[in-house]
């Protein structure tokens, strides 16, 4: 019996290698994707932008005044519609203006939908209060007290890290829900804002 000559071999390795190529070649691409390349391009229809506040913190009773005389805040509200809590330990500073911006436009840029997004801002100092409502005639201030809104807050800053320049969103509901970053793309903060009310049944 004569040995195969190197051709033949190199043939049926040939094949062999095919037909591996054939069964497991789709498997082996298919977990590159996933696990590699796909990652980075698979689409973010299914996340938000703006982190959550897993579980939503329902807010118990609370009453803030208004500054000089204004309207001021309690629990019931909120109720039936989206609020986005902004926060100010003294004086609003960059940061804090570019916060008020952001969400003040995002607002804008849902059209007839805006009227179900209302907003707020907690101050101790109502010193620049006068300005920062110029700017946000749409802006809600009241004024920081014990066993107010601000006070419930604390704990969710501490869990999440927040900056003394993110903002909250409640749902219509009364429940503590997302966080929203001060540097977060108005843009993003769209998307997320318009599947939520989307979503929602109420607000």
């Amino acid at each position: 019996m004569t040995a195969p000559d190197a051709p033949s071999v190199t043939r049926s390795r040939i094949k062999l290698i095919a037909v591996f190529a054939l069964f497991f070649g789709p498997l082996f691409l298919a977990v590159i994707w996933y696990y590699g390349l796909g990652a980075a391009y698979a689409p973010r229809g299914g996340t938000n932008h703006a982190p959550l506040v897993t579980p939503a913190q329902p807010l118990a009773a609370f009453s803030n005044p208004g500054i000089n005389g204004g309207n001021g805040l309690d629990r019931e509200a909120l109720q039936d519609h989206w609020t986005i809590i902004h926060r100010i330990e003294e004086r609003c500073e960059a940061a804090c203006k570019t916060s008020l911006y952001n969400t003040r436009q995002t607002r804008l840029a849902l059209g007839k939908d805006l009227s179900r997004i209302h907003r707020v801002l907690v101050v101790s100092d109502s010193g620049s209060a006068p300005q920062i409502q110029s700017e946000h005639p749409d802006l809600l201030i009241v004024r920081r007290v014990n066993a107010g809104l601000d006070d419930q807050l604390k704990p969710i800053v501490q869990l999440l890290q927040a900056a003394p320049d993110d903002a909250f969103l409640v749902d219509p509901l009364g429940n503590v829900m997302m966080l929203i970053p001060g540097t977060l793309d108005p843009s993003d903060l769209l998307k997320d804002l318009k599947k939520l009310m989307k979503l929602s049944k109420v607000g």
